[in-house]
């Protein structure tokens, strides 16, 4: 194998990869889409050892060895109970234990 040879096929396979990683993320989002809660809804959060009582999601992430769970990014409430800014993390929560609370967000 020339030199030449290997950069094509290795050129080759990093534009398959790309490609792959495109549809990975794309059907990451169709399921992510597909949850009972969205992006900007407030929920409640029982995580059994705890309970987060209120918090809005501000990033939902997904594992495909673990589809019962998700890692959700989450603004807790400021003291007067509106949104903070601040991000916190909640890593492989169960689906069931994310609550939707009707009428905020």
């Amino acid at each position: 194998m020339t030199p030449e040879q290997f950069t094509a096929a290795y050129e080759a396979l990093q534009e398959d990869k790309k490609i792959i990683e495109g549809e990975i993320e794309v059907l990451k989002q169709e399921y992510i889409e597909s949850l009972p809660f969205k992006v900007g809804d407030c929920v409640r959060i029982d995580l059994g050892r705890r309970t987060i009582e209120k918090a809005w999601i501000a990033e939902i992430g997904v594992s495909a060895w673990n589809l019962n769970c998700v890692d959700l990014a989450i603004n807790k409430p400021k003291k007067d109970g509106t949104r903070s800014n601040r991000r916190e993390c909640e890593y492989c929560v169960r689906l069931s234990e994310v609550e939707l609370i009707k009428g905020e967000g």
